[in-house]
């Protein structure tokens, strides 16, 4: 769930493909300056962790530079004081609180020569993996896939964000390397259609309060692994809207018939994401 901060240039990028069109665009103070770019996502298992930079105008082509010298204030839902966070090197920014799940939590940051910014998110809680069977088959191409069944306990008293992943895993030396695989499925929920992704974002729209089993397939290499690690993250809205509005992005990029993407953005003020999510893992040896 770590998200690259230069990954926060696609919303300037994005007003670049606006000016493709034949016409002149008078560009005021509010265009030229550069803000404020919040790059956090946050959950139970750490400390509070935040990257700060400044954004690009359309008229701006110098690189991404970080901002090392902001001051970032965190707070809990009744507005009460947390901690000022500490800037480490690069422009992150790390604190000593460790969050709790299905709390809320606001931020507030400020830099010289910067407008300040602000957001609010949401750390939902973790939800459980039931049960994950496996099976093989051969595909129409000859190549031997494998075949799960991920069984989630869906809690029906809010909309829930998902987030999907697999990947095969190996142990050297008591350290984990994970290799995340792509997949494909036919269930309506995760809507892929005939693409694969490393990463399916999703809702509870089509089950929400009930158990549901997903059916994803990949190809089967496990005979060059130690076993596979499933993730399923229970995302805040403004994590699950920023990814997906990411993914799409990236998809666009190389086709000049695609249409432009806005990248989602829940700073106020600036730009970036301030998001909580949690991961639940499931271990799955061969």
């Amino acid at each position: 769930m770590q998200s690259t901060p230069s990954l926060l240039l696609f919303i300037s990028l994005i007003l670049l493909s606006v000016t493709g069109c034949e016409k002149y665009i008078d560009f005021d103070d509010e265009i030229k300056k550069p803000k404020i770019v919040v790059n956090a996502k946050i959950n139970s298992d750490s400390i509070f962790q935040v990257h700060l930079s400044k954004s690009l105008s359309v008229i701006d082509n110098a690189e991404l530079t970080p901002i090392t010298d902001g001051n970032i204030d965190i707070y809990d839902n009744n507005d009460q004081f947390i901690e000022t966070l500490i800037h480490q090197t690069d422009g992150y920014y790390r604190g000593s609180f460790i969050p709790s799940a299905n709390s809320t939590y606001h931020i507030k940051v400020s830099a010289p020569s910067y407008d300040p910014v602000s957001s609010t998110t949401f750390i939902p809680p973790s939800v459980p993996i039931v049960q994950v069977d496996t099976s093989s088959f051969t595909n129409e191409d000859g190549n031997r896939n494998l075949r799960l069944k991920i069984t989630i306990q869906d809690d029906g008293s809010s909309k829930n964000y998902y987030q999907l992943q697999v990947g095969y895993a190996q142990e050297f030396s008591g350290i984990v390397y994970s290799y995340p695989e792509y997949f494909g499925s036919s269930d309506l929920s995760l809507d892929l259609g005939q693409q694969t992704t490393d990463l399916a974002s999703f809702t509870d729209e089509l089950f929400n309060g009930s158990q549901k089993s997903i059916e994803i397939f990949f190809y089967d290499n496990r005979e060059y692994y130690d076993y596979l690690l499933i993730t399923l993250t229970s995302a805040s809205k403004d994590v699950y809207l920023y990814d997906r509005t990411t993914q799409a992005f990236g998809q666009t990029q190389g086709n000049p018939f695609a249409e432009p993407v806005q990248v989602y953005n829940n700073i106020l003020g600036g730009f970036g994401i301030f998001g909580g999510y949690q991961n639940t893992r499931y271990k799955l040896n061969f």
